[in-house]
């Protein structure tokens, strides 16, 4: 591995006259290989090698910025594109995250402060914190409490010329009153402190994240996790950019914006009205990743959410309630590609999860259109907050995916899918068969029943049928996986089977393998081999 100041020997000398004697859209090529292997030492060596070199690699080099979990570069970015504005429109990607804290200096209040003057906005003033209430009609029992508490005040301060009535109040009731009224100035203090404070004291990190993502109108990929500990109280602390979006004309857009991920570092309760101001701007998102994803908040649980143009929808975590996920999905047009794996670190949140039956009908909006299902609900609770363990309850199941007619993948885990035992007057091994559309192409059975083996053989009786099928992945239940404590083995004869008339015709028959660090996920996951 080179270091930066090892790239920058291989680059000096001959190797600076080579590249400015090539044609210029070579160098860029050369540019462009560096910037996607993320070599920014070089690509910062060769903008200062010469006049002509830093005109072309500039754009590289500024084509992305990653915070690395680092709030401090995140502020150092910042400053360089509100020093240098002519950055701004080269940068493409943006990943925000801003795990590790530094204090800001009175130099780092300065430039945000003024970067944010740029957009009409002020992030120094101290403002009331706008905490809603669960639902509307708290909203308006608190509205009246308010006028009810103004006009008692009004009373009282109207009432001074009766005090000679009651001079002869006792000490005990003085004191009382003293104690009160000690009580009241402590709590408007405390009220004071609470809701005085800035929006870059409040939330510094989202503040800077803001003014970033509104600065960079040509991003066309964008990561961001909120940090914000009580998101689920109200619309948290990307309020800036909702705000540029309701001028007109909105000062900032993101027009160029396809793909938006984002999350919670704590894993919060955060859902896609807590990050509104972005999508506010981005009508033409097309790709979302959530991680993780949770209803609209209670005060505006069916909210209009601006994903119309969405085409591949993934949560990789999260709660979602049938209204929440129906909510959701409705705001798409078409969506080609749906994927929600249930995990949370809450428990007992009502409303319950969306069970597999209940998200199919939801999906069943896009029967023409979907093609890439993947759903793994095996960490769901049930039974009043309970943790879900054991087979799929009756009722639950998926029971047939043939209205959708361009499926080309399914993956799904054991806890969606209903397979009746053997030695029950409900056997049968038609599951499958009664259930995949004949556009299938690969099919993914994770965490399953012993008996899924048995309808995967019934299966290949109608290949006919499934002209398009060309990959399937079997794996049975781990020890103390969503099915139980007990390992899940198929036998050895109805796996040679399968092997056999799978390979016959072409068709890839998989199993799950070991587990490796992997450099993309930075962490262990699952690898796959033949069986």
């Amino acid at each position: 591995m080179q270091y930066p100041q090892d790239q920058e020997n291989t680059l000096r000398g001959p190797s600076t006259s080579l590249l400015l004697s090539l044609p210029e859209e070579l160098v860029e090529q050369i540019c462009q290989q560096l910037s996607s292997n993320g070599d920014s030492g070089s690509l910062a060596f060769l903008c200062r090698a010469s006049k002509d070199l830093n005109r072309i690699a500039t754009r590289f080099l500024y084509s992305g910025f990653s915070s690395r979990g680092s709030t401090r570069r995140i502020a150092l970015f910042l400053r360089t594109l509100y020093e240098r504005p002519e950055l701004c429109t080269f940068v493409r990607w943006l990943s925000l995250d801003g795990g590790f804290w530094f204090n800001l200096s009175d130099e780092h209040i300065g430039f945000i402060s003024k970067a944010a003057e740029r957009f009409g906005l002020d992030v120094l003033s101290p403002h009331k914190l706008d905490v809603y209430p669960s639902s509307k009609e708290e909203s308006e029992n608190d509205e009246d409490g308010d006028d009810e508490g103004e006009n008692q005040a009004r009373s009282d301060d109207g009432g001074e010329g009766n005090d000679q009535e009651n001079v002869n109040h006792t000490s005990e009731e003085k004191d009382i009153e003293y104690d009160e009224e000690e009580d009241e100035d402590e709590d408007e203090d405390e009220d004071e402190d609470a809701y005085s404070r800035s929006q870059l004291d409040e939330y510094p990190f989202e503040t800077m994240a803001q003014l970033i993502i509104a600065s960079t109108p040509n991003i066309r990929s964008l990561h961001v996790e909120g940090r914000q500990i009580m998101c689920d109280t109200g619309e948290g602390a990307f309020t800036m950019l909702e705000e540029l979006a309701k001028r007109s004309p909105p000062p900032a857009s993101l027009s160029h914006l396809r793909h938006l991920s984002f999350g919670h570092e704590d894993y919060r309760e955060v859902s896609f009205k807590y990050f509104e101001g972005i999508i506010a701007l981005a009508p033409n998102i097309r790709t979302v990743l959530a991680n993780p994803c949770f209803d609209q908040p209670l005060y505006a649980p069916k909210a209009p959410i601006n994903i119309k143009n969405v085409t591949d929808l993934r949560f990789k975590s999260g709660h979602l309630s049938t209204q929440g996920l129906t909510t959701i999905l409705s705001s798409c047009e078409r969506l080609e590609v749906f994927q929600y794996y249930y995990d949370t670190m809450y428990s007992g949140l009502d409303p319950g999860c969306a069970t597999p039956r209940e998200l199919i009908d939801a999906l069943s909006r896009y029967k023409d259109s979907l093609r890439y299902l993947d759903i793994n609900l095996g960490s769901r609770e049930e039974h009043q907050g309970g943790l879900y363990f054991g087979l799929c309850i009756e009722g639950q199941e998926i029971l047939s995916l043939k209205v959708f007619s361009r499926l080309e993948t399914l993956k799904i885990d054991g806890t969606s899918v209903l397979f009746p035992e053997v030695g029950t007057d409900k056997y049968h091994t038609n599951i499958l068969t009664e259930m995949l559309p004949q556009s299938i192409r690969t099919l993914h059975l994770k965490d399953m029943q012993k008996e899924a083996a048995a309808n995967l053989i019934t299966l290949t009786d109608s290949l006919e049928y499934f002209p398009h099928l060309s990959e399937i992945y079997l794996a049975g239940n781990e020890i103390g996986g969503p099915l139980g404590k007990f390992e899940v083995i198929f036998e050895d004869p109805e796996i040679q089977i399968l092997r056999e008339r799978l390979t016959n015709r072409g068709i890839s028959f998989l199993k799950r393998g070991h587990w490796k660090y992997s450099f993309v996920s930075y962490g262990d996951e699952e690898t796959i081999e033949y069986w």
